[in-house]
């Protein structure tokens, strides 16, 4: 069985960052499925957000599938299956079938990251405002498929949070 621990919230707060550190550290990572929709310009969260949200779920399971045919038993993930479901709500967007129906359980653990100072990237869309509405809820959603949800504060440097990450997952016995 795949491991999955998501970095999981908002934009902009350094769940990229994180992902690429601990690639560098030698872990299996998937990188976010949400950006790499938008950069390709097809399709906008803002005028298609279901057909965006089901691009984005199917990309991200195809990667989740690759990685375990290779037969890694662990990976990080730069967001998660689940993020499509508080995305909808904090967006007053109905929640569509295909999201609603994914089965609890395919993320194990989460890292809630807490803000770090905004960037604008040409990317996002939201606004800080929207990353400190979409944390608390997007806990409340991955705590509700059964991962066990941990929260990453704002540290000195990313290699802290890095190090904050990989100890909780030490102390679970995960890795």
């Amino acid at each position: 069985m795949l491991v999955r621990a998501a970095l999981i919230g908002g934009p902009n707060i350094g769940k990229t960052k994180q992902i690429s550190l601990l690639r560098k550290r030698g872990f299996k990572t998937i990188n976010e499925k949400a950006t790499e929709v938008i950069q390709e310009g097809k399709l906008c969260p803002v005028i298609n957000p279901i057909g965006f949200r089901r691009e984005v779920v199917i990309r991200q399971q195809e990667h989740e599938v690759a990685i375990a045919m290779s037969g890694t038993k662990f990976v990080f993930t730069d967001r998660g299956a689940y993020d499509g479901r508080y995305y909808c709500e904090a967006t007053g967007c109905e929640e569509p079938s295909f999201l609603a129906d994914l089965p609890n359980g395919l993320v194990q653990y989460a890292f809630v990251l807490a803000p770090v100072p905004w960037e604008e990237d040409g990317i996002r869309y939201e606004d800080p405002a929207f990353t400190l509405r979409v944390n608390p809820i997007a806990r409340r959603v991955y705590e509700e498929t059964g991962a066990r949800v941990f929260d990453i504060p704002l540290l000195p440097t990313p290699e802290d949070r890095v190090e904050m990450i990989l100890s909780v997952l030490r102390n679970e016995n995960v890795i």
